[in-house]
């Protein structure tokens, strides 16, 4: 078979593909094909273009999707759709890519959300404030990131049993690597002076490694827990690490 010919027959394939996509009810491919993972309910339109009034996902509540159709995307074997939902107190806008290998692509990604409305997904409760970001790709695979360019932000972060108050705003500036992910985390304002250095290795191994070193606004309460963290250096900072795997 000439490349030609099956050029000819991914593009009759594709436009079929197309054809079926624009009509096939979405409360039907959502009763087909849902994972049960995934709960929609106020359904209407269809897989080319539709909506559902609310839904959960990984336990994060979400109201007001809205999803279009990308067919180009197929010709590179991906299924992909434009997205915009309201999790709880938030919003997210992405282009979704799905491919094989069990693989979920999220491109041109602006969302923010409060940090408590991600406690079923992260179990952190000791954590809140806000969070913010935008990528211009993030890619999951198998379960684990293996792509991400772009920043997230952290706003009026509070951590309970630490201080009372919030201790400030954060900034993360993602890049990908040869070697994986890798993030370097500054503070914006707050009680600290810190700065870290996020890395992800593509078999999920973290390691978070950093200097932290109170500022004039630290509370005494606050200096007094930073000093688990070893002795300071010359100036006043100390060394935190975290390690682990996703």
């Amino acid at each position: 078979m000439n490349t030609r010919l099956k050029k000819l027959i991914a593009i009759g394939v594709t436009v079929l593909l197309v054809g079926l996509l624009a009509g096939f009810p979405a409360r039907v491919a959502y009763q087909w094909f849902a994972p049960t993972e995934i709960r929609l309910a106020g359904i209407s339109g269809s897989l080319w273009k539709g909506a559902a009034n609310e839904g959960m996902a990984a336990g994060l509540y979400l109201r007001n999707l809205h999803w279009t159709f990308k067919p180009l995307a197929l010709l590179t074997g991906k299924l992909a759709f434009a997205m915009q939902l309201d999790p709880a107190g938030g919003f997210l806008h992405s282009d979704i890519y799905a491919g094989p290998g069990n693989s979920l692509e999220l491109r041109n990604l602006d969302a923010a959300i409060p940090i408590s409305a991600l406690q079923a997904m992260v179990q952190v409760p000791e954590l809140d404030g806000s969070i913010s970001v935008q990528f211009s790709s993030l890619e999951i695979r198998d379960g684990l990131p293996v792509v991400a360019n772009g920043f997230a932000e952290i706003g009026n972060l509070f951590v309970r049993g630490l201080a009372s108050a919030p201790v400030g705003d954060f900034r993360a500036e993602f890049s990908t690597t040869d070697d994986g992910i890798l993030a370097s985390i500054e503070d914006k304002a707050g009680m600290f002076d810190l700065a870290g250095t996020l890395r992800i290795a593509p078999d999920g191994v973290y390691s978070l490694i950093g200097l932290i070193a109170p500022t004039s606004t630290t509370p005494p309460e606050v200096i007094e827990q930073l000093r688990f963290l070893g002795s300071p250096n010359e100036r006043d900072q100390r060394e935190f690490r975290f390690e682990g795997q996703l």
